[in-house]
């Protein structure tokens, strides 16, 4: 083995009489510099390959994010990746969970849904990206003081056999299961009222005629508490038919263009003359309430209905505060009605069952007042909901779509 002038390696073999040289041409400096190249080559392709995944990933859910928000304003979606991150959420989704806009920004998903009223939501999506396949079920979920019926979709986003994340979708199906048991419970209450009807009639005659026969005897003092008490519970049973009737009978509304300051003025004077003087009226209506399209007398069963419900929380005693102003977003705007009251409250536990039918706290009540002023309010195309505070009151608020013609009228 030899050098050369410049370092070169060479190396001399001798085979008897002659004598070889051979130059090593190769370098450990030659070899490094490929080796670099190659591994230049290769980092430099790596992340072109990593950002056009990362491109196409983008891209493909910016596209998947603007159909639903294009095509689905009035379902709630959002869209994960792979790890259940949300990347794209709708206005309908922040809107139906009460989101801040992008708060929920590359958060786990479980982060948003922390609460106990969301377990049927927790329980859902952990089933949907265990078998990450397409399903679809009902929920049951509570938000604030009311109870919504959701029907929750899932479905798995793949490309090119690569699991890139889930859209998941949320639709309000709480009308549609609330109009299907009003159908019900208005075809059962109308068999009902009439079956019952006759025979009410038959029992209160015959104890009618019973009293005038035994008058004056000592049969009708031996058995007078006993006649009391038939008589109390056939009234009972009188009121429940008759709120069965009310409820059948409640036809469509026969909308007409009404001011409702002037139409509560009218049924409050009207209403005045059965409270007792323990109760104070008070009155706050605003001066640039809109026109809306009511039907006076239907409208004014659901509020009495209302009004009969905050007296019998007080007690007897207490504030009792009608109140009108306007409400609006940048789309719609309301007339709003509101009844407070200053009664005990409703506890907890009873919330969700408020506008169920035969749910009553009060003695005597049918369970059917709400019931009838829920569906009422919703025929006029407006909404009814609630706040309390148990031993501080209650507020039930109703909303009213403004007529076309009439929006004009309302300044914010």
């Amino acid at each position: 083995m030899g050098s050369g002038p410049k370092g070169e390696k060479f190396l001399v073999l001798n085979y008897g009489d002659n004598t070889v040289v051979g130059e090593l041409k190769f370098s450990q400096n030659y070899y490094y510099r490929w080796f670099g190249w190659i591994g230049l080559s290769l980092l430099i392709t790596a992340s072109l390959a990593t950002a056009l995944f990362a491109f196409y990933n983008r891209y493909f859910y910016t596209r998947l994010y603007t159909n639903i928000t294009r095509n689905m304003p009035q379902v709630a979606a959002m869209v994960l990746n792979r790890r259940g991150k949300i990347l794209h959420a709708n206005d309908a989704f922040l809107h139906m969970f009460g989101f801040p806009s992008d708060s929920f920004k590359s958060h786990h998903w479980n982060r948003c849904f922390n609460l106990d009223s969301h377990k049927p939501i927790v329980d859902f999506l952990k089933s949907a990206s265990i078998h990450f396949g397409q399903t679809e079920q009902q929920l049951e979920v509570a938000i604030g003081n009311s109870h919504i019926n959701l029907l929750a979709h899932s479905y798995p986003i793949v490309a090119a056999n690569v699991r890139l994340g889930m859209l998941v979708v949320f639709g309000n199906i709480t009308q549609a299961i609330q109009a299907d048991r009003m159908i019900n419970w208005a075809l059962v209450a109308h068999n009902l009222a009439h079956e019952m009807k006759t025979p009410l009639s038959t029992i209160w005659f015959t104890l009618e005629r019973l009293r005038q026969e035994t008058s004056g005897t000592d049969i009708l003092s031996a058995h007078d508490k006993h006649l009391k008490s038939i008589e109390e519970e056939i009234r009972r049973l009188d009121r429940y038919v008759k709120g069965f009737m009310k409820l059948a009978d409640l036809n469509p509304p026969n909308l007409q263009e009404n001011n409702l300051n002037q139409t509560l003025q009218r049924l409050l004077e009207t209403y005045s003359v059965k409270l007792p003087e323990t109760i104070d009226v008070q009155k706050d209506f605003a001066d640039d309430l809109s026109n809306s399209k009511l039907d006076v007398n239907l409208f004014t069963v659901a509020i009495t209905n209302l009004l009969d419900n905050a007296v019998a929380a007080m007690k007897g005693k207490g504030t009792l505060k009608v109140s009108t102003y306007m409400a609006q977003n940048l789309k719609e705007s309301w007339v709003c009605l509101a009844i407070a009251d200053t009664g005990s409250g409703i506890v907890k536990e009873d919330i969700p069952k408020i506008f169920n039918p035969y749910f009553s706290k009060s003695d005597g009540g049918s369970g059917l007042g709400l019931v009838i002023t829920k569906k009422i309010v919703e025929d006029h195309g407006g909404r009814i909901s609630f706040t309390t505070r148990e031993e501080l009151g209650t507020e039930f608020v109703i909303q009213l779509p403004v007529p076309t013609t009439s929006r004009g009228e309302f300044h914010a």
